[in-house]
C-alpha cells in the first residue's frame, strides 16, 4: 500500500494526510497504515488504478456525473464501489452504470453479510462467494451415463 502511495506522489499527486504506518505499542514493525488522502490524482496513478485494500483515498476531480462514472469504470478492476448522493434516484442511476460487483449507496463498501453473494467484475474476485455463482465460475457441468444392462430402445 505504501508503495502505491509513494509511486502516486512521485507521479505528481499531493499527500494531504497519512502516508505512513501507525505506531502500535509493543511493535517495532507496524503493518497498520494510517488513513491516507492523496489529491491531484489521475486515474493512471498507482493509488488509483490498483486495488489497495487499505485506507487510501485517491481524490480525482470530475466535472459532472458522466465523467465520474467514466472515471470509475476506467479500470480493469471492479470489486466494489460507493455512491454518495442526496437524491436516491440519481444515486441508483449512477450505481446501475458502475461496472462493479457491489455498489453501496450512502454507505461504505466494507460490508460482509454471509447471506449476500460477494464477487467482483473484471480482474476483481473469482466469482460470487456465498452463492452458487462461485461454483459455476470454476466448474463445468458434465453428464456421464453408464448403462449396465442391455436396453430396449423405443425406435
Amino acid at each position: 500500500m505504501l508503495g502505491y502511495v509513494e509511486e502516486t506522489i512521485e507521479a505528481g499527486a499531493t499527500l494531504e494526510t497519512g502516508g505512513e504506518t501507525a505506531e502500535i505499542d509493543g511493535s517495532d514493525d507496524s503493518l497498520v497504515v494510517k488513513p491516507t488522502v492523496l489529491s491531484g490524482v489521475t486515474n493512471d496513478m498507482a493509488a488509483a488504478c490498483n486495488e489497495t485494500f487499505g485506507p487510501i483515498a485517491p481524490v480525482i476531480p470530475f466535472s459532472d456525473v458522466d465523467e465520474a462514472v467514466e472515471l470509475a469504470n476506467d479500470t480493469e478492476f471492479g470489486l466494489s464501489g460507493a455512491v454518495h448522493a442526496g437524491d436516491l434516484g440519481v444515486a441508483k442511476d449512477i450505481a446501475d452504470r458502475m461496472e462493479t460487483g457491489h455498489v453501496h449507496i450512502n454507505d461504505q463498501p466494507i460490508n460482509d453479510e454471509a447471506h449476500v453473494p460477494f464477487g467482483g467484475i473484471g480482474a476483481s474476485g473469482v466469482g460470487g462467494y456465498n452463492s452458487d455463482a462461485f461454483l459455476d465460475e470454476i466448474t463445468q457441468t458434465k453428464w456421464i451415463s453408464l448403462q449396465h444392462d442391455a436396453r430396449d430402445y423405443p425406435f
